[in-house]
């Protein structure tokens, strides 16, 4: 009952985003500044990866549990070959995603540190940095849970086995993730007061809220996906398998709700995409309010056969 009340939630998350992210993609595309060029490409991809990975993670359902320090990934619905494949299929687009969020911070960064030289899109060496930049810490994680497997369902997670390959690549990815990101945020910081001559007022604008889009959008990661599956896998280590089922139940949702939170995040950062949505909503808040004074009208109007006067006596 449980498993089916969780294929539920989750069907309805991803149909929620599943209508989200054609709306974003509507956005990006026909709404963004002249100064968002670039920055749209970013989001594009950003839309795509979220669209991906929320799908796969749908259709495979996963009922986690992590215990005799094994991390199990199974499915109430699909065989262990399907959901081994969308499982790894979902966690590669997630970490891309991430990176191409540190990569759009990146670039902006670049951006308030050399206002008067535009990015080189024809050199070599910057297209042979962004697919080692943008894949590789996917491949890496597929490559360290290969080695870990146990069986289609389980990896084996155990501190003096393969397990601690996938422990220390997640904590030097996490440390290296913070360390780029804080860098280039403080750079971006140290050069808007420098700069800002140099610059229209549009444009730094829309660098703060690429970084405002940034800090917003890794707040999400760390509330609804790292501090539920560290919590449920502390409370396995602990013992206390029950509570740690139940709040990987709780991890799987928020999971699922990452990619419309993280997308109506963004609609609402960037001030053309928020200033559409808004006009929109008053729109339709207006067509509402405009229908109710009619509905009431005529409701006022209508007269009963019985109440009505005969004119031809008179």
């Amino acid at each position: 009952m449980a498993e089916s009340h969780f294929n539920v939630t989750v069907f309805t998350l991803t149909a929620l985003d599943v209508i989200l992210e054609p709306y974003f993609l509507f956005l990006v595309i026909r709404k963004s500044t002249p100064a968002m060029r670039i920055y749209r490409r970013f989001l594009i991809a950003c839309s795509l990866c979220n669209s991906i990975s929320s799908i796969t993670f749908s259709l495979a359902s996963p009922v986690v549990s992590f215990l005799d320090h094994k991390f199990c990934v199974k499915s109430s619905t699909l065989p262990p070959i399907y959901v081994w494949i969308f499982w790894q299929v979902a966690t590669a687009f997630c970490m891309t995603q991430l990176q191409l969020s540190l990569l759009m911070l990146i670039y902006a960064s670049y951006e308030i540190s050399h206002p008067l030289q535009g990015l080189n899109l024809r050199s070599k060496w910057l297209w042979a940095f962004l697919p080692v930049f943008i894949l590789a810490p996917s491949v890496a994680y597929s490559t360290s849970n290969y080695v870990a497997i146990v069986t289609l369902e389980c990896y084996d997670m155990s501190y003096d086995g393969p397990g601690l390959g996938i422990m220390l690549f997640l904590c030097g990815y996490a440390f290296l993730y913070s360390s780029i990101s804080s860098l280039a945020i403080l750079k971006i910081r140290r050069f808007s007061t420098k700069t800002a001559p140099q610059m229209s007022t549009g444009t730094l604008k829309l660098i703060k809220n690429v970084v405002k889009n940034f800090l917003i959008s890794s707040g999400i990661v760390a509330v609804l996906i790292s501090t539920p599956v560290v919590t449920a896998i502390a409370l396995s280590l602990l013992s206390l398998s029950d509570a740690s089922s139940f709040v990987f139940g709780i991890a799987l949702k928020t999971i699922t709700s990452y990619a419309s939170v993280s997308t109506t995040a963004s609609i609402f950062i960037f001030t053309s995409y928020r200033q559409f949505t808004l006009k929109m909503l008053r729109k339709a808040l207006r067509l509402k309010e405009e229908e109710k004074p009619v509905k009431t009208m005529l409701f006022s109007t209508s007269v009963h056969p019985k109440d009505s006067v005969d004119l031809r006596l008179t």
